[in-house]
């Protein structure tokens, strides 16, 4: 008895050793491992900075930046592409760093970066290089940042920013989406008979309608496309016929999507 007994406290008393023993060990594991992780950076960044240093042409310096992006993602690896993204490099270079940024999920200052320069009045690869890899990483709550771009003068850009709705997939965008498909639906594909300019209108020999035309081919179909995915990931039953009918269907959902945001909300919080 007086043997089971000792037997017992021993083994009470051993527990909480062993599980501080335990969690050192953890500890130390994790560690090691950010360490190596930083090893691997540094190493990376080095051989990034001799390949800039060496390079003659734009080429060589996109080369180098594609290899840098190859890397596993981390804060030092980060830190560089978007000093080369926010940078004055050429816009190829640039471009490459957009595309190396695409790994950083919902990283806020990666998407700050991101859809700061799709805004900006750069070169149109460079800002749909950006939205391609903003609509990769963003969280539900950002997407609400390419609304504004749906109106851009370039229609291609406006097309990368629908895509990249579509990629987020996000329910608070989809009256957006509705209210754009609406507006392409309204266009008429008559072009106007030339004319005299009109004030603040097109110049001579141009059709009044071909901006509108130009911009209903490049967006009609992603719009349709992008509505038609959200409409089944949100569980709103077959995909609506034109803007009309999915208007309708929102205004009788909107309890339901009211909670598909807050489930939204909640994912975006947790990340």
């Amino acid at each position: 008895m007086t043997t089971s007994r000792a037997a017992l406290m021993a083994a009470i008393l051993f527990l909480p050793a062993a599980s501080f023993q335990a969690d050192a060990a953890e500890k130390e594991k994790a560690r090691q491992e950010q360490k190596k992780k930083e090893d691997e950076a540094k190493a990376a960044l080095k051989i990034y900075r001799d390949e800039r240093a060496k390079a003659k042409e734009t080429d060589d310096q996109v080369r180098a930046v594609d290899k840098l992006g190859e890397s596993e993602p981390h804060p030092l690896i980060r830190t560089e592409l978007l000093a080369v993204l926010n940078g004055t490099a050429a816009d190829p270079i640039r471009t490459a760093a957009a595309e190396a940024l695409h790994k950083y999920k919902k990283d806020p200052a990666v998407c700050d970066a991101l859809i700061r320069h799709a805004k900006s009045r750069e070169g149109a690869d460079l800002r749909k290089r950006c939205l391609r890899s903003f609509g990769a990483i963003a969280p539900f709550g950002k997407s609400t940042e390419l609304q504004t771009l749906f109106n851009e003068d370039d229609s291609t850009v406006a097309h990368q920013a629908v895509d990249a709705v579509d990629a987020i997939g996000s329910v608070r965008m989809l009256k957006p989406l509705v209210d754009l498909l609406g507006e392409l639906e309204r266009i008429s594909e008559n072009r106007s008979p030339e004319g005299p300019p009109v004030p603040g209108g097109p110049g001579k020999g141009e059709s009044g309608n071909d901006h509108r035309i130009q911009r209903k081919k490049e967006l009609l179909d992603p719009t349709r496309s992008a509505i038609a995915k959200m409409w089944t990931q949100h569980g709103l039953g077959k995909a609506p016929k034109d803007a009309t009918e999915a208007n309708a269907v929102l205004a009788a959902n909107r309890p339901k999507l009211k909670k598909s945001q807050e489930d939204e909300d909640a994912q975006d919080r947790a990340r």
